[in-house]
């Protein structure tokens, strides 16, 4: 079907055997609407855990390529790093070294970001797909065309930053952990706020 409606989209459903619906909460509740067997998936949200004896050099470009894939727009990339708290520098300048990240820990700048992103903690719809340079432009930055990931240090997991939520652009947060149980605590803290049940990454 091409230019498709929600009418048509609707109709298809109705007429098939079995109906896998991707696409936000809308589209799920109508495929399960639809008469026919479906599956649903909502919000992605992936936290990815680097274990303190992954090589972070590895670990950063794979993370970047994930993350920026259609500009982010893929409900299965990488929202949320979690780092061994004792290799964050290291981690950092990993991503850095990649030629492809944007950092700054400038708690202004990093709030900016925030209410780019999520204007009253609900994600923007007009970042959604958008390049890191557009969305730098937004909040008055110049953000090389070349970039591709955004890299932004979160205050903390689940309800302590909304960076924690799906961002669905190539903004990606940060986080240092003290051990694995605490990063997998942090980790789920971040599903159980949106993305249980979709998707998780370990390196």
């Amino acid at each position: 079907i091409q230019n498709g409606t929600i009418e048509t989209t609707q109709e298809l459903m109705k007429v098939v055997d079995v109906v896998v619906a991707t696409g936000g909460g809308a589209m799920v509740k109508s495929a399960y609407s639809s008469g026919k067997p479906s599956f649903g998936v909502g919000a992605g949200n992936v936290p990815v855990i680097v274990d303190n004896d992954a090589d972070l050099e590895d670990a950063a470009t794979k993370i970047v390529t994930g993350a920026s894939f259609d500009n982010g727009i893929i409900c299965s990339h990488e929202q949320f790093v979690l780092v061994p708290q004792e290799k964050y520098r290291d981690a950092l300048k990993s991503f850095e070294d990649t030629g492809k990240v944007w950092f700054t820990e400038d708690e202004e700048v990093v709030q900016k970001f925030r209410d780019v992103v999520f204007p009253d903690g609900s994600l923007n719809k007009d970042v959604v797909g958008r390049s890191c340079s557009e969305i730098g432009a937004m909040i008055g930055l110049d953000i090389a065309t070349d970039v591709r990931i955004i890299l932004l240090p979160a205050r903390g997991a689940g309800t302590d930053d909304v960076l924690a939520k799906e961002k669905l652009c190539p903004v990606v947060a940060i986080l240092p952990y003290k051990d694995f149980k605490e990063a997998v605590a942090k980790a789920k803290a971040n599903l159980l706020l949106e993305g249980a049940g979709h998707s998780a990454a370990l390196h």
